[in-house]
């Protein structure tokens, strides 16, 4: 797993979700480094540049435990861990297994309860059942008529992204094999049992959290938000106008501000 660390101060970690990479964050870090140390990881979710070992345990629960080692190695004092979309699941369930290593949380709009996946990708999971059906997927992913379905990217992102980024995102399923083994693994391993376990146990969270969510339905519904929130210790909702799923892309600079001012405010000073 590739980590890339930028800025001094206390320690946020970034987790990315499914066919993106570190550079979901791109816009969103530059925010934050001036005060505080941002580590953005690059997880096997099909844009990786990097396959992983092809005995890699690419199960959602493998690769939040691939997570927690590199928190344990790199921010052994703590830190706050800041997920969006399928990123999200992977704090939650670190959030719920070594909860000691976390100072707080952040869940920027994500799989939560029965939606892992959403319904408008869950083909996805079929898809990566089906011989050659990954790399059906990801070379149909080339033609932007596709990417704006609201099967594909159209209910992802709401503002126009940069052709380097659709290339940094979608490129290296296109044209390595080991990466679209990668994506497959995954996608088969995939169960809503990790998200509605992780729901129920997230209510033994006491860390400070935050969860700025887009204020739309159409992929991760707000209700979950508030449901996740009345549900924890310690949570807010704080919500993100004029924003699809992939928050870090759309509303980069209202992100960093609500993760500025909830980390100020609610971690402790030790932090």
């Amino acid at each position: 797993m590739t980590c890339y660390e930028r800025g001094a101060g206390p320690t946020l970690v970034f987790l990315h979700g499914l066919l993106v990479n570190a550079e979901l964050w791109s816009a969103t870090v530059p925010l934050l480094a001036d005060t505080h140390r941002c580590v953005t990881l690059e997880l096997p979710l099909g844009a990786h540049p990097v396959p992983a070992p092809p005995d890699a345990d690419l199960t959602p629960g493998g690769i939040a435990a691939a997570v927690t080692e590199v928190l344990r190695e790199r921010a052994p004092e703590g830190s706050v861990l800041v997920g969006n979309d399928t990123g999200g699941v992977f704090a939650q369930l670190v959030a719920t297994t070594s909860p000691e290593l976390l100072l707080g949380l952040v869940l920027a709009s994500c799989d939560a309860y029965d939606n892992f996946l959403p319904w408008a990708v869950r083909h996805a999971q079929l898809t990566a059942r089906v011989p050659g059906g990954v790399w059906l997927m990801v070379q149909a992913l080339r033609l932007r008529l596709v990417r704006d379905l609201p099967v594909a990217c159209g209910w992802l992102v709401k503002h126009p992204v940069d052709a380097r980024l659709w290339q940094s995102f979608l490129g290296p399923a296109r044209v390595d094999p080991e990466v679209r083994r990668d994506l497959g693994k995954f996608l088969r391993g995939v169960s809503r049992g990790d998200t509605r376990r992780a729901a129920r146990e997230l209510r033994d969270f006491k860390q400070p959290t935050l969860l700025p969510w887009a204020d739309t339905n159409r992929v991760f519904p707000v209700a979950h938000a508030h449901r996740l929130a009345a549900a924890m210790p310690n949570a807010r909702v704080r919500p993100i106008p004029d924003s699809y799923a992939l928050v870090p892309l759309d509303q980069p600079e209202a992100l960093a501000r609500e993760i500025r001012a909830y980390v100020a405010k609610h971690v402790p000073p030790a932090f």
